[in-house]
């Protein structure tokens, strides 16, 4: 049997904020094992920039230290926290053991992550196994091998295990989708569950009519569910942010006719539609927006300073209302994407269309806010060009990189292809975003990295992976 040798890659870039023409500053090749790597999440803040991921090699090397994997286990996952100089802080492992293994069928994966200011990490996740180990010190056990169980760990720091919680679900599927901290320092939780019903620490809610969403409030001190409220009719949670109030703004899509937001029931035209919703920090409904479209209206994140709220979303219908966005693609069906933008009382003040040449159309994946109050705007695109307003950008492959001001200018754009990419995941320095996924080759200007360490040919879709060849984590910066 061939054992080949895998790379997962830290690819620094420096980009000027204007020209955006970027130029590799270092490569720190990290030799691992064979298997496959996912980018599962990450977040950023002053203190710094946190990822998680899931290895399936026995072992990954990262600037800092090696970590290996446990025996019986089939997959693991990392915790690792740089400083804005791609230094590790610190680093930590989750881990999972069957006897014997049971690879085909029993996983765990890190959902999402969010910080405080005092630089202190929440984990959520989901696994299936018995037992999950935080970094040897703290274990979650459940009495068999069986439906995932959500969990959330807290972390100092410096990166020492504080709290790990367990929280029971009866459907695999159920999740956290996103967090974030009040001012307050209430951890605030939104996701998704297909379970009959959802009781955590006496929080009871429960699933009335397909895919129910829900917000809820744990206990950032211990990891106990505060309270929990739940969203039924077939809607989905994407995105949550905290204003400047410490009020909780949703963004969600919604599929049906009567769909429940707490207690507010919304109509959507028989295909997906965004809405928008504002909660104050104990789950209490203040207002909401949805946004109609004749076609399926996507909404994929969002940003919130003070009271400036900043969505994106995608479209193939030819119009959204309340909005001038018009999708004047001549392919029937064609999405284009878009970034609203909406004061705190909801009403549109600004749009802005993205375009493209491709058969999919751009797709907007997630937005940042710098330090120094400008935007970030991530995506992929199947096409050669990009047009993000006015700015026309001559695509240099699949994934692209925009600033734009809080106001709706736009700065600039940057590209690169990353082949057979996964769901990419942005956090920011002070300067510009940190752009993380897993794929099977990076190209930056001209140079192509192997992340598989196979040749072209051998190459395969994260998503349809067999064998040896896969893909590994990446994160590339551009100031």
């Amino acid at each position: 049997m061939i054992v080949q040798k895998r790379y997962a890659f830290l690819v620094t870039i420096l980009a000027m904020v204007i020209n955006c023409n970027a130029q590799i500053l270092s490569l720190q090749e990290q030799t691992g094992s064979n298997g496959r790597d996912e980018a599962n999440a990450m977040y950023s803040n002053s203190t710094g920039v946190v990822i998680g991921y899931q290895f399936g090699g026995s072992n990954v090397i990262f600037n800092g230290g090696t970590m290996v994997k446990s025996p019986n286990a089939c997959k693991e996952m990392a915790v690792i926290k740089y400083d804005h100089s791609n230094n590790v802080l610190w680093s930590s492992k989750i881990g999972f053991q069957s006897s014997p293994p049971l690879c085909s069928s029993k996983k765990g994966v890190i959902d999402a992550i969010t910080m405080n200011a005092a630089g202190e990490v929440f984990v959520a996740g989901r696994f299936s196994f018995k037992d999950v180990s935080f970094s040897g010190t703290q274990t979650l056990s459940k009495p068999c091998d069986n439906d995932m169980d959500i969990f959330i760990t807290k972390y100092s720091s410096t990166g020492a295990v504080l709290w790990a919680e367990k929280y029971e679900t009866f459907d695999g599927s159920d999740r956290i989708v996103d967090m974030a901290v009040t001012s307050s320092g209430k951890l605030i939780i939104s996701g998704i569950f297909w379970s009959s019903e959802l009781n955590w620490h006496a929080q009871i809610i429960n699933r009335t009519d397909r895919t129910a969403s829900f917000i809820g409030s744990i206990d950032a001190s211990n990891g106990q569910a505060n309270w929990l409220e739940a969203f039924n009719g077939g809607v989905s949670t994407k995105k949550i942010a905290i204003d400047g109030s410490d009020n909780i703004v949703w963004l969600g899509n919604i599929y049906g006719y009567n769909n429940d937001i707490v207690g507010n029931t919304i109509h959507s035209q028989g295909k997906l539609d965004m809405v928008l919703g504002i909660f104050d920090e104990s789950g209490n409904y203040i207002s909401h927006k949805n946004f109609i479209g004749s076609g399926n209206d996507i909404g994929t994140s969002l940003i919130v300073d003070g009271t400036n709220i900043w969505l994106s979303g995608r479209t193939n219908g030819p119009t959204i209302s309340s909005t001038s966005l018009a999708n004047g693609q001549s392919d029937e069906g064609k999405y284009i994407s878009f970034l609203i933008q909406l004061n705190s009382s909801l009403n549109i003040t600004s749009s802005i269309q993205i375009e493209g040449d491709g058969h999919e159309g751009p797709k907007v994946e997630n937005l940042c806010k710098l330090d120094n109050g400008n935007i970030a705007i991530t995506g992929v695109s199947d096409g050669s060009t990009v047009q993000l307003s006015s700015l026309s950008h001559a695509l240099n492959g699949n994934t692209f990189v925009a600033y734009m001001t809080l106001s709706g200018s736009i700065l600039s754009a940057n590209s690169f292809d990353l082949k057979n990419t996964g769901t990419l995941f942005t956090g920011t320095t002070p300067s510009g975003a940190i752009i993380m996924g897993h794929a099977s080759q990076a190209a930056v200007n001209g140079s192509t990295y192997n992340t598989s360490g196979g040749s072209d040919s051998c190459i395969m879709s994260w998503s349809h992976h067999t064998g040896a060849v896969g893909s590994d984590v990446f994160l590339i910066k551009a100031d």
